[in-house]
């Protein structure tokens, strides 16, 4: 990524399919196109890429227990927010990303983050010059 002047951003989340680690990277270049690619877990190999067609993405969340990846993204540019939930399961020589669920979030904040803790989903917004975390149970 270093490298490559076209990398405008990246999202690199480690994924565990079948009790084997990956990496994956979504990034994004100058002209707002985005590569969904999946790494062994020491970035040395290229496993496969996929297409999800995502667009304005803020953030990735994998959730181990469930076999699921979160897409944080602004369905509108810098505006509102959405968690896009895909089940991920190993399909032939890659990976299938089946769409499971789409959360849209009406907020006049922009969303930047969602985690998962201690039985809690945590969303981070943000406002101007200001941050603001909101959880529940």
């Amino acid at each position: 990524l270093n490298r490559d002047i076209n990398t405008r951003g990246a999202y690199i989340e480690q994924i565990n399919i079948e009790n084997i680690n990956y990496i994956l990277v979504i990034s994004r270049d100058n002209k707002n196109n985005y590569r969904y690619q999946i790494f062994e877990k020491n970035l040395q190999e290229l496993i496969c890429s996929v297409n999800l067609y995502e667009n304005y993405i803020q953030n990735i969340y994998w959730d181990n227990s469930k076999q699921t990846l979160s897409i944080i993204k602004n369905p509108i540019k810098n505006r509102f927010g959405q968690i896009n939930k895909y089940k991920v399961s190993r399909f032939n020589e890659c990976f299938e990303f089946k769409v499971i669920s789409r959360e849209i979030i009406l907020n006049p904040m922009e969303l930047q983050g969602f985690e998962q803790c201690d039985n809690k989903n945590y969303h981070i917004f943000t406002k101007n010059n200001n941050s603001f975390l909101f959880f529940e149970n």
